[in-house]
């Protein structure tokens, strides 16, 4: 959905010349962003924290269990700014996306919370996988969680893709990050 929306954005002001294709990309990025947000976001039962999922149907808020790598900064606030801009044409409301801002203002804001709390105060690092708990004040990350067999506490494999999620935030939003 990420990606579409980029595409739309790309060709939005391109008129008579906009690709065929923009009408039907822009409403599907429209409502991948959206569905994603009701889906595979989970609010807290102790905050207005919203982390995200490991999928559809599981990760999320303590034993559920998180991966750092998930978590997408830039990708959230496009999608957050993708709706803004164009719930008039796509949402079911002209406002639906000034609506769904702060949710999504949330998610960014409980990811860089709970990177945070996962990272090694040696090296800055986050492990593979991780439990990540809100006590309603703050957020903390303890070991034994792994979706993929590779070690909970290490930054290996899975935890390496941080970073580069962590990187486009900053460059696509550099004020914001």
């Amino acid at each position: 959905g990420k990606v579409a929306a980029l595409a739309a954005l790309a060709v939005e002001n391109d008129g008579e010349d906009r690709p065929a294709w923009y009408p039907e990309v822009a409403d599907w990025a429209y409502d991948t962003c959206h569905q994603f947000l009701l889906s595979n976001t989970a609010q807290s039962g102790t905050s207005e924290r919203r982390i995200v999922k490991l999928g559809t149907c599981w990760g999320g808020w303590g034993n559920a269990g998180q991966n750092p790598s998930y978590h997408a900064p830039g990708a959230y606030r496009l999608c957050r700014d993708f709706m803004v801009k164009m719930d008039g044409v796509f949402g079911a409301s002209s406002t639906e996306g000034d609506l769904l801002a702060p949710a999504w203002g949330s998610v960014v804001s409980t990811t860089y919370e709970a990177l945070k709390s996962g990272q090694c105060a040696d090296t800055g690092l986050v492990p593979n996988w991780a439990k990540v708990t809100d006590d309603g004040d703050s957020l903390t990350t303890t070991a034994g969680f792994s979706g993929s067999g590779t070690p909970s506490t290490e930054f290996g494999a899975e935890a390496s893709r941080t970073v580069w999620r962590v990187a486009l935030d900053y460059m696509l939003f550099p004020a914001e990050s």
